[in-house]
């Protein structure tokens, strides 16, 4: 007789988690709760400072380009230090940053919001590198559902902070929700002073600053890439390619809305169906086994390209809803599918320098994608953003299907790393 294998209830598998990540994952609940107020209407915010689409896409690059500057050498130096004290240092600079973007939106100063947006760069990939680091310290158990937990708590917050300011979106400055977002880091400081430490090395900045501006570690850095295999970057060319696409379409939602007359809470429920999918991450992680990752990362950029293909001719707010949920929801499960490959493609132990080397290609996808879309739309529109992102889509569809065939990997089992589609403008 055959015995039934049944499968682990959620409440259960949420037990097993370790208190270290449910701490961090409430850390990351509250401070997306505070950026949900903001993030959905970011580039509504930068246009009208800037009065202009090429403008606009500039700033928002900016965001990303000082992100850049921190991107590889970072994975090198935060585990010298305690995670716990490089987080608490990165939410006190988003207190600045939340300051900055109040006074940019207040004024109407340029100025100011390009300081708010470097300093914001810097921020966000320091506390979202090192949080990463801190869950992956922590694993036991079950890795994936450990982390699929950590993703959905942080997408959860900030859905949750999307949903409570629609009320209110229509009637006050959008830069008045900087004031909420400064007020929900600091809750997030409080909930960050009980999380346990990870190194007795407690932080100095000036040496912290030292190491991530050294010229040796930015050479460390350099000098590991040849040691990857060629199919590895081939996986980091699909991110590249994944999160080109997500961050044009996505940090652009506000303006496209506005292009079809959508209303700012219309604009918000459009956000939220884009968020949706990523709290769904954990389901996914049950039945992504089944498929071979072949035929799931081609038929999935397959799909993308043709959302955007059917975007071009209907163009109505319905489908605009539909398009943006179908396309998170391939974007997410094309995510947390690519990224374990990354992860079991890089050397023992050194996740963290994996890390950094798709962090830099996301970073370079996050600056190039909203300078080409600002580009396109103030010469002929946001529809030809549509039509470059098909196009871009097709492509790594061609080229997953032959990297994958030429390459004859054997299945093999793999520890599941995910990660988020990280927000626009935190």
């Amino acid at each position: 007789m055959s015995q039934r294998i049944t499968t682990p209830g959620l409440v259960s598998l949420i037990k097993k988690v370790p208190h270290s990540i449910k701490l961090m994952g409430a850390v990351m609940f509250f401070f997306e709760f505070g950026f949900g107020f903001t993030d959905p209407w970011w580039s509504i915010y930068i246009d009208n400072i800037t009065q202009n689409y090429w403008l606009t896409g500039l700033f928002i690059s900016l965001f990303s380009l000082a992100g850049l500057v921190l991107a590889l050498p970072l994975g090198q130096v935060i585990d010298h230090f305690d995670h716990k004290a490089i987080i608490r240092g990165s939410l006190l600079m988003y207190l600045l940053v939340a300051s900055l973007y109040f006074i940019a939106g207040y004024t109407n100063s340029i100025t100011v919001l390009i300081v708010a947006i470097l300093i914001n760069g810097l921020s966000s990939i320091i506390i979202y590198e090192t949080s990463q680091a801190y869950v992956d310290r922590h694993y036991q158990g079950d890795k994936s559902f450990n982390y699929s937990f950590y993703v959905s708590l942080d997408a959860f917050g900030y859905f949750i902070g999307t949903l409570a300011v629609l009320a209110i979106i229509s009637w006050w400055p959008i830069y008045y929700g900087y004031l909420v977002v400064a007020l929900f880091v600091l809750i997030t400081l409080l909930l960050e002073n009980r999380l346990p430490p990870t190194s007795s090395n407690t932080l100095n900045l000036r040496h912290l600053l030292r190491d991530l501006f050294s010229s040796g570690y930015f050479k460390k850095a350099l000098q590991s890439l040849p040691h990857y295999s060629i199919f590895f970057y081939w996986q980091i060319l699909l991110i590249f390619t994944l999160f080109f696409i997500n961050f044009g379409y996505q940090v652009f939602i506000p303006l496209f809305g506005m292009e079809q007359n959508l209303s700012l809470v219309q604009i918000g429920l459009v956000s939220i169906f884009f968020q949706l999918p990523i709290l769904l991450s954990i389901y996914y992680a049950t039945w992504l086994e089944k498929v071979t990752k072949r035929t799931l990362i081609v038929g999935l950029f397959l799909v993308l390209c043709l959302l955007m293909i059917f975007f071009v001719f209907n163009h109505s707010q319905l489908f605009f809803l539909l398009v943006s949920f179908l396309v998170a929801s391939t974007i997410t499960i094309l995510n947390i599918t690519i990224r374990p490959v990354i992860f079991s493609l890089s050397p023992e132990r050194l996740e963290g320098e994996a890390s950094a080397i798709t962090n830099t290609s996301v970073k370079l996808a996050t600056i190039s994608a909203p300078l080409v879309v600002g580009i396109l739309a103030s010469w002929r529109g946001f529809v030809w953003s549509y039509y470059l992102f098909a196009c871009l889509a097709l492509a790594m569809a061609v080229v997953a299907w032959f990297a994958y065939s030429k390459m004859q990997l054997k299945p093999r089992r793999v520890e599941r790393l995910t990660k988020s589609v990280h927000r626009s403008g935190n």
